[in-house]
């Protein structure tokens, strides 16, 4: 097979895609093509119209810029020696990052830890899994082996998507070890994966997106540093310690400081308005709700099992069955056993959604229990209520990196220059965040034959008795009346 079995895929963002066969040959697979029944975005959908994006474009986007950001490097460093192949693996990495995302994405990975608590899931593990089946299943080796990959370089693309310690020693020693950053870049947040979902999400939800990836991929350069995190080296080559090792490392222009936080400025602001606004939220819990009570009774495969089965004994050939079209399965469905289901699903479709009592910012080192909250509030509710009938949720909001400033680990280097460094922020602006993170306890109330305003007043007295201000986002938009907004009007004449 010759470079000319690939294709050009017109893609919404990046415009028109060229990928390698190897890449066409894992795209033309029923387990890749399942990626076009998974939305990128979940639960999001029901709240934004336009999120209908699914994760199969997502990964074609991640491989395109994987391509780009390793061609980039091979221009303006060829004493890198990255080879074809590297940029091939890289790229293989890109594609198939998601293929272990189950139905409605995120929904999944909160049910699979609540049916299977013994088992350390991870969708990121589950793609390498899936990579495995494909390869042996379709019978890929002859073509990767007809470019030149082996088993080894297998292994690298799988580690490039779960870790480069995955299964063994990294299969690129420290001199390569930047082309682990790539992808998923587990130590600092900045990789192509993110660049193309915050492109194409902000692309499909309409919320302006002020990252230029474009420009990060020109300048991004690799130095060698030691293990040693935060250091700010002198030189290009930072002095080994004893315990550190040389490695090839990314780092960016100094002058770029701003653009990355406008990523990371970015990721905070879909977080706020699209992936955790309030509605997104109920309607994810009552997703959970409906696969956990579809899960005895939705069974797959000649051998009948559930879906945590599946999970728990690695049947990739079952698990590929598995995708956002289960609600079709559940809705359809005949079996009186799947009632509740059903009827749970039907309320999402008639946008009967848990109501979002109110919700409270919560301050740095306030410690809080959801089930403790949950009862709590359930005796405080007036005629008495039940913990079942409320959903208590803590949520954080940050950069990327929990409560920690995302880019004061960085290294960058300077125009003309071979030295890298961290940033000293003062020099740079007086307008820096001083916290990096936000965290916020919402309540849910579910039923809907007894009236919110019981659990509201449960809530705000429970907010005032923990010296917490109760707040609606809800109410954000309507709290004044039309009379009120026509007399501050007049107060402004």
């Amino acid at each position: 097979m010759s470079l000319s079995n690939s294709k050009v895929f017109n893609d919404p963002v990046h415009g028109h895609i060229e990928l390698h066969p190897i890449l066409v040959a894992f795209i033309d697979t029923p387990e890749y093509q399942r990626l076009r029944y998974i939305k990128q975005l979940g639960a999001v959908y029901h709240v934004f119209p336009g999120a209908s994006h699914n994760r199969f474009e997502h990964g074609i986007g991640t491989a395109h810029l994987a391509k780009l950001a390793v061609d980039e490097l091979r221009r303006v460093q060829p004493e890198l020696a990255i080879s074809e192949l590297d940029s091939l693996c890289v790229q293989l990495a890109g594609l198939t990052h998601d293929l272990g995302h189950g139905p409605f994405s995120h929904a999944f990975d909160t049910f699979v830890k609540t049916v299977l608590p013994e088992v350390n899931w991870c969708h990121e593990v589950y793609s390498a899994k899936l990579l495995d089946f494909m390869v042996d299943k379709h019978n890929l080796w002859p073509i990767m082996e007809e470019f030149g990959m082996a088993e080894s370089d297998f292994l690298f693309v799988k580690q490039c998507i779960v870790g480069s310690e995955y299964l063994g020693e990294p299969m690129r020693g420290p001199e390569k070890y930047f082309l682990y950053q790539i992808v998923a870049n587990q130590e600092t947040g900045i990789d192509v994966d993110k660049f193309d979902y915050f492109a194409r999400d902000c692309h499909a939800l309409g919320i302006h997106n002020s990252f230029d990836h474009n420009r990060l991929i020109k300048f991004t350069r690799v130095a060698v540093v030691t293990d040693s995190v935060g250091s700010c080296a002198g030189t290009d080559t930072a002095t080994a310690t004893s315990t550190g090792t040389n490695r090839r490392i990314l780092v960016y222009r100094d002058k770029e400081w701003f653009n990355i936080y406008s990523m990371f400025q970015t990721r905070c602001d879909l977080f706020r308005r699209a992936y955790q606004h309030r509605v997104t939220r109920a309607v994810e819990i009552m997703l959970q709700e409906v696969l956990l009570l579809a899960e005895p009774y939705l069974r797959f495969g000649p051998d009948q099992l559930t879906m945590s089965e599946i999970v728990a004994s690695d049947r990739m050939d079952l698990y590929g069955l598995l995708n956002d079209q289960l609600v079709y399965l559940v809705g359809t469905s005949l079996d009186p056993r799947l009632g509740p289901a059903r009827r749970l699903l039907n309320d999402i479709q008639c946008r009967r959604i848990y109501y979002c009592v109110g919700e409270t910012s919560l301050p740095p080192e306030y410690e809080v229990s959801e089930t403790e909250v949950g009862r709590r509030l359930s005796e405080l509710t007036p005629g008495g209520g039940r913990p079942d009938d409320l959903v208590i949720r803590v949520y954080s909001l940050d950069f990327g990196k929990r409560g920690l400033d995302p880019v004061e680990d960085l290294l960058f280097y300077t125009k003309g220059t071979r030295s890298v460094c961290s940033l000293n922020k003062d020099f740079l602006s007086n307008m820096f965040p001083k916290q990096f993170q936000d965290r916020y306890l919402c309540v849910y109330w579910k039923p809907r034959d007894k009236p919110p305003t019981l659990a509201e007043a449960a809530f705000h007295s429970w907010c005032v008795s923990n010296n917490l201000s109760p707040t609606k986002r809800s109410d954000k938009s309507r709290d004044v009346g039309n009379t009120e907004v026509i007399r501050n009007l007049n107060g402004c004449l």
